[in-house]
């Protein structure tokens, strides 16, 4: 990785866009956003995850339903059970088929209520634009460490850094956008939460930020405050401070603790 000063070579129109830009920064920049990206897909990954498991299993329990219906028809017919002289069985023998032919409606009607299949085909693009912009991300960096490496006088052309930097920040605009949408739309917030609180504690990407930002001085970070900002507007988990139900009564005992020990002293 470069360290030294990447001079941009641009026309006077353009000179107050780009100049004396550090590599090592934009790369820290780039670095950040794929960061950023991995945890926004994780949490729709497991999102997603979830969504396939409810799916499954109304699938499952309408095939195990129809199975059991086409089964006891069966045996019901053979056996002539609509003809018994006895009142329970030739009531059960009409009954059960329409408590299963309705249950089976009922849990039809539930998953189009849900819509799950929709959820998981917009879940799924936002997926893949995460995927396809972390890529763009990896690729900006290896062409940008490169290029000042390659370069004798640590010069970058105007021309070749755009065409280094644009797809990445364009497709990481497009899987911010896509990614608020789908959540805005489709994820009512408490289930937002849970999500993205699972894919923060496996990256804990905003708690290293705030340590960094505490504790190292802006050359020293390894990550992009203004990224991590901008990512925690619409992504931030809630804190993992979890509180239980004799939270309360821990809280009274230990004031009464400290008001035992107040009042010896």
């Amino acid at each position: 990785m470069a360290t030294s000063e990447v001079c941009i070579t641009i026309d006077d129109d353009d000179s107050l866009v780009l100049k004396n830009l550090e590599g090592k920064e934009v790369i820290k920049k780039l670095k950040t956003q794929e960061l950023g990206l991995i945890y926004i897909r994780d949490a729709l990954s497991f999102y997603h995850q979830n969504l396939r498991w409810w799916h499954d299993l109304y699938n499952k329990l309408i095939i195990g339903i129809s199975i059991f219906t086409t089964a006891f028809e069966s045996i019901k017919t053979e056996f002539r059970w609509e003809e018994e002289n006895v009142v329970f069985i030739t009531r059960a023998s009409i009954l059960l088929p329409i408590l299963t032919t309705t249950s089976i409606a009922l849990i039809s009607a539930w998953m189009q209520y849900q819509k799950h299949v929709d959820k998981m085909e917009d879940t799924t693009k936002s997926i893949e634009k995460c995927h396809y912009a972390i890529n763009k991300q990896r690729i900006a960096v290896e062409s940008l460490e490169i290029g000042t490496k390659d370069s004798s006088d640590n010069e970058i052309n105007y021309l070749e850094l755009k065409k280094i930097l644009e797809p990445g920040a364009k497709s990481f605009r497009e899987a911010l956008s896509m990614s608020e949408m789908l959540w805005l739309s489709k994820v009512n917030p408490v289930i937002k939460k849970k999500y993205l609180n699972l894919s923060d504690d496996i990256h804990r990407i905003f708690e290293e930020a705030d340590n960094e930002k505490t504790s190292k001085s802006k050359k020293d970070q390894h990550l992009d405050q203004e990224i991590i900002k901008l990512i925690k507007h619409s992504f931030k988990a809630d804190s993992h401070d979890k509180k239980y139900w004799f939270s309360p009564l821990c809280n009274l005992c230990l004031k009464s603790k400290d008001d035992e020990n107040s009042s010896s002293k």
